[in-house]
Formats: C-alpha cells, sequence, structure tokens
C-alpha cells in the first residue's frame, strides 16, 4: 500500500474542506459539524445517498455562511444515517443548536424557536352561500335574483 493510502474497505476521505474565514457568522457551528463529520469517517457522497439533497448542498452548509437550522439538521441526520448512530454523540443537534443560535444572535439574526415544526392551520370553513329572500318587501324578487335563484335552485 503506498503512503498516505487508505487501508481497503475504509471510506475515502473525498475533497478537503475550504479553510473557513475566520470573519464568518457560522464558524463555531461549521467547524463542529466538519468535526463531527471527520470523526464519523463519511464523505459528502456518502452522506448525500441517505438524504434528500445533494452532497454540494452538505459541503455547503459548513462553508461557515450562516445557514437556516433544517440544513443543520439534515447534515447531522446524514452523518448518522451514513456511519451509524454510535458514531455521532447523542447530544450532536442540541449542541450544534447551540453554536447556531448564538451565532444568530450575534449576527442579530432571529432566531427560530426550538421543536417540531408548527402544525399548518386547518382549512378556514366554507363560507356560507347567501340566503335568497324569497320576496321583496314589496312581494317579488328583482329580475336579477329571480335569475340567480334559477342558478342555485333549478326547477
Amino acid at each position: 500500500m503506498r503512503e498516505g493510502a487508505s487501508p481497503p474497505g475504509a471510506p475515502r476521505p473525498g475533497r478537503r474542506d475550504r479553510p473557513i474565514p475566520a470573519d464568518s457568522p457560522g464558524i463555531d457551528v461549521a467547524t463542529y459539524l466538519r468535526r463531527l463529520r471527520s470523526d464519523a469517517a463519511v464523505t459528502y457522497r456518502q452522506m448525500a445517498e441517505t438524504v434528500p439533497c445533494r452532497h454540494n448542498t452538505l459541503s455547503q452548509t459548513v462553508d461557515g455562511r450562516l445557514t437556516g437550522w433544517e440544513p443543520i439538521r439534515t447534515f447531522i441526520k446524514a452523518i448518522r444515517d451514513a456511519a451509524g448512530p454510535d458514531k455521532v454523540p447523542a447530544d450532536a443537534e442540541e449542541r450544534a443548536r447551540a453554536l447556531w443560535t448564538q451565532a444568530r444572535l450575534r449576527k442579530g439574526s432571529p432566531v427560530v424557536p426550538a421543536g417540531p415544526e408548527p402544525e399548518p392551520p386547518e382549512d378556514p370553513p366554507a363560507p356560507e352561500l347567501p340566503q335568497i329572500p324569497e320576496q321583496r318587501p314589496g312581494g317579488k324578487l328583482s329580475s336579477f335574483m329571480q335569475r340567480v335563484a334559477k342558478v342555485i335552485r333549478p326547477r
């Protein structure tokens, strides 16, 4: 085996991540997520096979820009699914969430509360159809209302 080569059966390390700029708002989150991936010894392509996104999307999650919470959550799920739950600390999501929240607060961005996604609101009830008056105060329906009545209540 040549020097620096991976042993047979070991996952290939893939392309190295670019350095995170020191002034990046999400540097702490990105560093933590990169360390999780490195410790689990999985590639972005292996991770992408387990979640509904591409490998380059996963790598962009850890480039130092401050993303939303869902890409970070998906990144951790992808590591866990690709490497196995024993390769990712049980509190990984909580720790990442804390780092993400600190970064958002430093940047002045709003923080979405943790927890499950809110249930979508129920469809409002259908509006009631207007009641057609049987007769005008003078005794008969107007000609327009007579035509509407025929459409709504065909004889």
